[in-house]
């Protein structure tokens, strides 16, 4: 109750005497008192005047300790972001690109636009002058305003790893409030590495439930396009609902990309739905010939071996497991 009700009066002088509540702050012999109440001071100054708050913090607190400098120039950023800009210009060191990231992933909040050409213009002058994921985090936050801008932005980025996560990170924000665009968009990337890895994030995307991207996907072009990233789906949807993703699975052309989603599935449905193992036997023997009947398989009797050996012995002696080397492998 004393910490908050000197944090209260401290807040309250800043805001109509600021020298009285620093002077007030400095008054205080305990350190980490001390850092707490100068800092309810300077960012009750920062609200009204972030120069003078911020040239004050520099002078009082150690370099390597920015956090009210990067409060009190977040505070400066959102009032004035040119004025930030220049006054973080000769900064040097660690405080100088702690300063100049504030500033970008401030701006890339209310205005990605200024954050982007604030950002380029620093990593062409020095390309460690701020954090090397910058232009891509600044794409991100783009797209869920303005996805086209974004994406176009992107596709400038020289590192080819930076490029094709910022392409990925849009696509994924964009496919949030927009699926069959996001989809339509990867469509229209020739290049495979690039298409691959904006899928996957499709595919992965925890605010599309999975039953959602697979419709749409197999909507969108024939299964062979998107195995991969069905496939991804697939294990995704396994955890919240393996009967249906086992049901989707038997949707896709089987091979090696479908082996991982068979695990996963007969994994998932014999953890959730023990009673059901005969069940999910018959699934798994259903399946195709091939690495993905061996990994279902194999998955189902690993489960099953581990709670009732004998049992699992029996059932694969009759059942169509018994040939099958996977199977066994999973009992051991």
């Amino acid at each position: 109750l004393r910490v908050q009700a000197m944090h209260s009066v401290l807040q309250t002088a800043g805001r109509s005497d600021y020298g009285a509540a620093l002077a007030l702050a400095d008054g205080i012999e305990d350190r980490i008192l001390l850092s707490r109440m100068r800092s309810a001071a300077l960012t009750t100054l920062a609200q009204r005047d972030p120069a003078k708050a911020f040239a004050i913090a520099r002078g009082k607190t150690k370099p390597n300790n920015p956090s009210l400098i990067m409060s009190i120039l977040k505070e400066w950023t959102m009032s004035d972001p040119v004025a930030a800009q220049r006054a973080v210009a000769q900064l040097t060191g660690r405080e100088g690109h702690y300063a100049r990231q504030t500033i970008v992933d401030t701006l890339a909040e209310q205005d990605p636009q200024a954050a982007w050409e604030y950002a380029k213009s620093l990593l062409d002058k020095d390309p460690i002058s701020i954090s090397p994921n910058s232009l891509r985090q600044v794409v991100k936050a783009w797209a869920q305003s303005d996805p086209a801008k974004a994406i176009e932005a992107a596709f400038t980025i020289e590192d080819l790893s930076q490029r094709q996560y910022a392409l990925k990170d849009a696509a994924v924000t964009w496919a949030t409030s927009d699926l069959k665009a996001a989809l339509d968009f990867s469509l229209t990337i020739e290049d495979e590495g690039v298409r691959g890895k904006i899928l996957s994030g499709l595919a992965e995307n925890k605010y599309v439930d999975p039953a959602t991207i697979f419709a749409a996907l197999v909507e969108h072009a024939p299964v062979e396009t998107f195995s991969k990233s069905l496939s991804e789906v697939i294990e995704r949807w396994s955890r919240s609902d393996p009967q249906q993703a086992a049901a989707a699975l038997l949707r896709l052309p089987f091979g090696d990309a479908t082996a991982s989603s068979a695990k996963a599935v007969a994994q998932e449905w014999v953890l959730a739905s023990p009673a059901d193992r005969q069940q999910i036997l018959t699934w798994a023997a259903s399946l195709p010939e091939g690495s993905a009947r061996d990994a279902a398989l194999k998955a189902v009797f690993s489960n099953w071996g581990a709670h009732d050996p004998s049992l699992a012995l029996q059932v694969i002696a009759s059942s169509v497991a018994r040939n099958n080397s996977e199977a066994l492998t999973g009992l051991i």
